[in-house]
Parts: C-alpha cells; structure tokens; sequence
C-alpha cells in the first residue's frame, strides 16, 4: 500500500466510506494517516472488578457470563452483560445497540473501558467501551491511551481507529522513510517520521504523542516555509517592474518637506523599499508597524518616486473611512510637489487621471495606465483574489511594485512564516511626540465614578471621548445578552451625560452618515462619539483623548490595542478605560496585560497563547488553511522551521529528498 493510493484500498472501507471520508478531506492513504487525533481519552488504568470505584475511569478485562436485551419501562432497549474476572462480577450496559448480543456471545474474552456508575440503585459499568481479546493481537480501543477523532456522520473515531491501525500496518516502509538524516533529527530534537506517524496514533504515554506531534508539526511548517521561499523566487523571476530611481538629492528633498523627523525604524524602512523600487523584478514588501508608527509616510514616499519616474500609484484600503484619510494625508505630503490625487469611492464617478489614486475595493472596476505602485493597506481584510487583481490592475505589461500594509500586531517570527513569499519591513517605535495611553482596567464597581471622572474631564479640557461597544443592536441571544450594543448604549449615556452631545457610528449606516458623523466629531460638534470597532482603523481626531471599551472581554488584545490607537494623537494626556462584567481570573488577567503591556507585538504573543491566532491575524483571510497539525503559539518551533527552510534554499543543507517528499520540483521555480 502507497500513500498515494486512494483509500478506498485500505481494507474494509468500501464506496460508501470512500463517500463519506470525502468530507473529513480524506481521499488518499496518506489523508487517512495524517488525519490526527483531536485528543486523547485515557484508558491505561486497569483494575479488579472487586476494586472498582465509583465515577473512575478504569479498564477491566473478564468473560461474558450472561448477556441480553431488555426493554425498560420507557420502551427503550438496552443491553445488559454480566462480566466475571474469576473473583467478582459486573454488568454492563449499553442503549440501544442490539448487535451486541451476536457480538458477545457468553464466553467471549472482552476489555472493557469507562466508569462504574449507578443505573437506579446497582452499580453498573455505563455504555463502556469494548473489544473481544484475541490471543496475540493488542487492543484497539480500550486498555491505552485511545485517539479521539475528528468525525463525520457515520464516520466515528472507533471506526477511523480501526481503519487507521489496518493502514499503518499495510504500509510499505519505504512510503514513510525519513528525508531527515539521523544528524540533523538529533540537532532539531525530532524523532523518526515513521515513528511519528505510528506514535501519533497508537501512543503508550504522554510523551510519545507530544514527540510524534512536535515531529509533524515541524514537517507542516516546513511545508510552508519551503513554499513561500519557493513562491518568493517564483515572484522575482515572473515578474518584472518599471525601474522606479530616486537621487539623493530627491530623497532628501522629500524627507525635508515633511512637518516632522523620521524615527530611525522609519528612515531604515525607507531604505528598504527605494532599494527594492530600483530593482527590474517587483516589490513585494509587507510592512508591519503598530497603530501610529507612521506606514502612511513610507507609502507617501513610495508614491513620490513612482510619481517623479512618470508612474501612477494606487492605495487600496479596506473602508470608505481609512481611504478619505489615507487621501486627505497623501494630498497635504505631495501636492508641495506637484503630485496629484484623487479618491476613488464606492458609487463615486471620479476621474483615475491623477498621480496617485486612493480607494477602497472600487479601484478594482477600473482600468489605469503605468502603474508603478500598488499599496495595500490593512492587507489581512482583503481576500487573496482581491489582492492579486489589484497587482494586475496596470495596462502596461511591467507588474507595479507592491507594498503591504498591516497595524494588526504579529510576533516576527510569525510574520516570516505566514507571510514567507514577502520580504518583511517592521517599524518599532513611535514618532517623536506621540505619548502613551494611560490603560486602566475598569469593574462595575467603580463604572459610575469613571462617567464623573469623564465628564470632569470633557468640562475642564474640552476633550471628546469614544466609546465603543462590541455589537450594533441588543440581541436576543443568551450568551450575547449582557453585551453592550452601540444604539442601546448611545441611548443610555445620554441621560448620563445629559449636558453632552452624543454622535453614533456603526457598519449599518450608509457611507454618506458615517462622513457626517466623523465631520462632525472631528469639528467638536459632538462630546462623546459611541460606536461598534468600525473605529478600529483610520479615524484620526487628534482632540480625542479618551477611549472607553464597553465588554472589553469580548475583544482580542490586538483589536483592543488598535482601538487603543484611536487616542494619543493629539498634545493631551490620554486614557484608555476597559469596562468588563467578567468574573473570571483568566479574563482580567489578560486584560491587565492591557494596563502593562504598550508593545502591540507583545500583545499579539498573548493573544496567541489565550485566544489562538484568529484574533491576531485572520488566517482564513490569508489565503492559507488553519494548520492541521503546528501550533502558531509554538515560536520556538516555527524558528526553528523557518531558519532550516532558508538553509534548504540557499543550499546550505541538501534539499533533494526533501522536495521530493513533499511532490515539490524546485524547477518549477
């Protein structure tokens, strides 16, 4: 048997089974081993039947001295045996499985696993597990440490056991032979591939399962990371861009003119993307940088040496609200120049004839003339179609340069790995002038007494204040009940704050009402804007100096911290209040992170370890699939991977078993 059989050859497993697998992925010999245990239920302690307890999880091994099927007085059929370990008896009992009785005829040497229960007043072993004992063959589901799988219907984790063992058994050796020499296993800390894949499934401890885990978890990430290597050399081959030159003399030009000086992550990044704008093969650069460091700058100066080489340059961001800033910030840095810009909106008919065109996904419906820049912004909200087409959107036939952009917070490591076919940029540090927000993390204790303090402050300083709140509307959902909803709260703070006015904001309102509501809270019409996380990106009101989260809880730490950025940016002291009903240690604990913690990627790194990497940067966004087996919280890992699929690239370790395991032909590359 090869991996690449259909599993329909294992046998056993016939059309029908072929059909159903289909929806667990599993079409390949090779599908049905790497379909892994989501846990594991412990059977290994065994016991006398005279020993048992109650509530104990235990295994038991004895004979069948009696069995049958009764029905109860609810008429329903349960099965009944009586087993004999030769000093004591126990009866078990199942629900409606009548099959049993043929099964088991009196006799049988069986195994049993699971708890002794009460069925009325007798002590009785409830819905165990079982198997028949054959005289040199192991047990299958009892008596061990038993795989739970992920299942389907009429596909259950007994079954998928079954056919598992059988596959592992029938496989050729050859199929699982390791393309890692001993050496190298042994300076990584892995185990065998066919070990790992025969442990994974039929482990005798613990440990066996978190080595066979840990083993192919490594071989995942690989994957991955020889892929986006490979997809990397693959961009610079096919894709060949306008040579965009920028002097000195330009580039000191542009940085003069700008009403503020650059922080050393910003000048290096500069660097980074006017070397890669002078190259014949295209930029494909992602820039990470917390909320505030400044990526709007680095884009302006992109677009000014697009604009000085005669090329257009397009800056799509996710929202109608981040783009009118994007464009109202690049027309103040490059209309000294003479740079033109235009906006392009939904439902809006302007004119594409300009320097640099901002827009939302609307830049899609139209065509443009010498692209020599495309700048995605908050790029993890776009699909990977979305962002291919507007890579392809120029008429000439040189592919533009490409610039990334994202303020969500990933650890680096991460960054290399999820986001291994781009070359990486990080701004670290805060422009010159930006203070830190003070975070406080607020109970309902002491919610009335932060509403004196506010108001205080608005009459005082003559701040303006958001207030965001997780959900639009109430709903009537029981776990949703005690989280605030942005018109609810907006109705309530005005008989609190009944001298203020109170501006909402939220995804339902129409393009046009959000613009009026922000013009007006950026006036100083409103005190108090409440809103839904519509706020997350984009809003800049330099007189607002408080953030209030309402069901804080509710939020991952990288979406707090970028509604954290929301404040900060003007010359006052700014707060950021947490407000949460939670009891629970495990919740405050993470949000006091909040009140310590200033690093955005630090952030991340909880919020990875508590929450899982959906609230740190959208995977299925991405383009590519959850991982199946790694863990995005294991870094150490995930280094260790990266660093050894460099190596294979740059031939420093030979990589020919290696991408022939994989099915990857480097000369596709």
């Amino acid at each position: 048997m090869k991996l690449t059989d259909q599993v329909g050859v294992v046998p056993l497993i016939g059309p029908s089974y072929v059909t159903r697998l289909k929806n667990l992925e599993i079409k390949t010999v090779r599908d049905l081993l790497y379909h892994l245990p989501s846990r594991y239920v412990d059977f290994t302690h065994t016991a006398q039947i005279e020993n048992l307890k109650i509530g104990e999880q235990v295994t038991i091994v004895g004979q069948v001295v009696s069995i049958q099927s009764i029905r109860t007085k609810r008429g329903k059929f349960v099965q009944i045996a009586k087993i004999s370990d030769g000093n004591a008896n126990i009866e078990a009992i199942w629900m409606n499985q009548p099959y049993i009785i043929q099964m088991l005829p009196i006799g049988t040497q069986i195994s049993l696993s699971g708890k002794l229960s009460f069925w009325g007043k007798k002590r009785i072993f409830s819905f165990p597990q079982f198997e028949k004992l054959i005289e040199g063959r192991d047990t299958v589901h009892t008596g061990k440490l038993i795989p739970i799988y992920p299942e389907t219907a009429n596909v259950s984790s007994k079954w998928l056991r079954s056919r598992i063992i059988v596959a592992l058994q029938s496989i050729e050796s050859s199929e699982l032979e390791d393309y890692l020499v001993k050496k190298t296993r042994e300076d990584l800390s892995l185990i065998e591939l066919q070990d790992a894949v025969n442990k994974i499934h039929q482990p005798k401890n613990d440990e066996d399962h978190i080595l066979a885990k840990r083993r192919l978890a490594f071989d995942e990430l690989l994957l991955l990371n020889i892929e986006n290597n490979l997809e990397r050399i693959k961009w610079r081959k096919n894709n060949k861009s306008p040579v965009i030159k920028i002097s000195t003399n330009e580039a000191k030009k542009f940085i003069r003119s700008l009403p503020f000086k650059l922080t050393p992550s910003q000048n290096r990044t500069l660097t980074e993307v006017i070397e890669d704008l002078q190259n014949k093969f295209a930029m494909n650069r992602l820039l990470e940088g917390d909320v505030g460091s400044g990526k709007t700058v680095i884009a302006a100066a992109a677009a000014y040496a697009s604009a000085i080489n005669g090329y257009k340059s397009l800056i799509m961001a996710p929202t109608q609200i981040l783009a009118t800033q994007h464009y109202l910030t690049l027309t103040s840095i490059l209309k000294p120049f003479g740079i033109s810009c235009t906006k392009v909106l939904g439902g809006e008919k302007n004119t594409v004839d300009a320097d640099v065109v901002v827009g939302t996904h609307a830049l899609l419906n139209k065509n443009y003339d010498k692209v020599g820049l495309v700048v995605i912004d908050e790029q993890h909200r776009f699909g990977v179609n979305q962002r291919s087409k507007m890579a392809e959107l120029s008429a000439n036939e040189k592919h533009p340069h490409v610039l990334t952009m994202t303020a969500t917070p990933i650890p680096r490591t991460i960054a290399l790995t999820l986001y291994g076919d781009l070359e990486l940029s990080t701004l670290d540090e805060l422009p010159k002038g930006r203070k830190p927000v003070t975070t406080w993390l607020v109970p309902p204790s002491k919610r009335e007494g932060s509403y004196g303090w506010i108001e205080e402050k608005i009459e005082k300083e003559k701040i303006q204040v958001f207030v965001v709140c997780p959900i639009i509307e109430d709903s009537e959902n029981e776990t949703m009940l005690e989280v605030k909803s942005a018109v609810e709260e907006h109705k309530r703070l005005q008989k609190v704050f009944i001298n203020r006015k109170l501006g909402l904001l939220h995804g339902r309102m129409k393009n046009k009402e959000k613009e009026d509501v922000l013009t007006k809270f950026k006036n100083g019409k409103y005190d108090i804007l409440v809103s839904t996380p519509v706020v997350e990106v984009g809003i800049d009101i330099p007189n607002a100096s408080i953030m209030v989260i309402e069901a804080a809880d509710r939020f991952g730490l990288a979406q707090l911290h970028q509604l954290r950025g929301r404040v900060g940016r003007g010359e006052r002291k700014s707060y950021c209040l947490l407000l949460t009903e939670s009891k629970s240690i495990k919740v405050t604990s993470r949000l006091k992170a909040m009140t310590e913690i200033k690093s955005g990627r630090e952030l991340a790194e909880i919020d990875l370890k508590t929450r899982g990497p959906g609230e740190v940067f959208g995977l299925k966004q991405h383009g590519y699939g959850e991982l199946k087996i790694a863990d995005w919280s294991d870094i150490g890992l995930i280094k260790k991977t990266k660093s050894f699929a460099d190596k294979i690239i740059s031939n420093q370790v030979a990589y020919k078993s290696i991408f022939d395991y994989y099915r990857l032909k480097k000369s596709e590359y």
